[in-house]
Order: structure tokens, then C-alpha cells, then sequence
């Protein structure tokens, strides 16, 4: 800002918008002539909400790497702060050591060491306010009613829609 003119610095300073540490807020203007590209869905003077603050914090738990860089990349697209575990007991043992560094963990059901199921028992014993989504391509060791009894939020049978798992990783599914 300091190569423009002192009436061009005061009417951008006006336009910035003050943010907490760690994240960055914008108002972008547009000029765009009216009805240049046919009705606009969004309306004049409406304000857009933008999540501002610390991104939410995701542990990713899956023994197939595969399946973890999916996970992981996916979420970290979507603005989570994304962790990766492919051995469930490391995964543990960090939530051991603090539990208030993740918010929703997403793990596997089959794994060697240690299942899904134990690991959410676990987590939930040191901190019930952990959101957990249990992912499993079988069923022959837990159902969905089986994971909800543990304090699971969410179950989905492998493969299961992408959109669907952000919606619960953001929990604005209705749950």
C-alpha cells in the first residue's frame, strides 16, 4: 500500500477487515456491468459468511496408505488441517500424550494392532467430546448400530460418497 497515493491508501485501508491470528479476511469488490452475464444468482449487498479461525483439525487413521493419501489429500482440499496415521496404536499413543489436538478423527474399522472400534473406545474415554467417523469396506465386526452404542457419530461402509464425509467431518449433516 505504501506506493499509493494517501487518498488511495485511506479508501483501501477502509476495505480491509480485522482477523483473528492465523487466518486472513478479505472484501473483494467487483464491478461488473448489470446484466453483462445474464441474471446473477447472488444478490447486491448480501454479505457472504467465511469461516474464519483456526482450520478444524483432522486425524486420518487407515493402515492402507492408498486410502490415507486419499482421505488426507481430499480433506486438506477442503480446508482441514489434516493428520495421517497408518498405524493405529501411533495414533493413540498422540492422543494419549494430548487429546485436544484433533477434533474429528476418521479411521478405519480393519487394522492390524488394533480396530477401529477400540481405538474410538479409547479416544472417547480420555475426551466423549472427539467427533469419530468409522469407515469399514466389512461388517462382520461392527454395524452401524454397533459403532453409534460406542459413541461413533458416523459409520459409512466402504466405498462411500466423498461429499458425504465432509459434511460429516464439518458436522452439518443434521447429527
Amino acid at each position: 500500500m505504501n506506493r499509493l497515493p494517501p487518498s488511495a491508501q485511506r479508501r483501501a485501508a477502509d476495505r480491509l477487515i480485522p482477523a483473528p491470528r492465523r487466518s486472513v479476511s478479505l472484501r473483494v469488490l467487483f464491478g461488473i456491468a448489470d446484466g453483462a452475464f445474464g441474471p446473477s444468482p447472488m444478490r447486491v449487498g448480501v454479505p457472504i459468511r467465511i469461516e474464519s479461525g483456526p482450520p478444524t483439525r483432522v486425524w486420518v487413521v487407515d493402515d492402507d496408505p492408498i486410502v490415507a493419501l486419499y482421505l488426507g489429500e481430499l480433506l486438506h482440499e477442503h480446508g482441514f488441517a489434516v493428520t495421517t496415521f497408518a498405524d493405529p496404536q501411533a495414533a493413540l499413543h498422540a492422543y494419549e500424550a494430548d487429546p485436544r489436538r484433533v477434533d474429528v478423527v476418521v479411521t478405519d474399522q480393519r487394522m492390524p494392532k488394533l480396530s477401529g472400534d477400540v481405538l474410538a473406545s479409547a479416544m472417547l474415554r480420555l475426551r466423549p467430546q472427539v467427533r469419530v467417523i468409522l469407515c469399514t469396506g466389512y461388517c462382520d465386526v461392527i454395524d452401524e448400530r454397533g459403532a453409534l452404542a460406542i459413541g461413533v457419530q458416523h459409520f459409512f461402509r466402504k466405498p462411500f460418497d466423498a461429499q458425504a464425509l465432509l459434511r460429516a467431518v464439518r458436522g452439518c449433516d443434521g447429527h
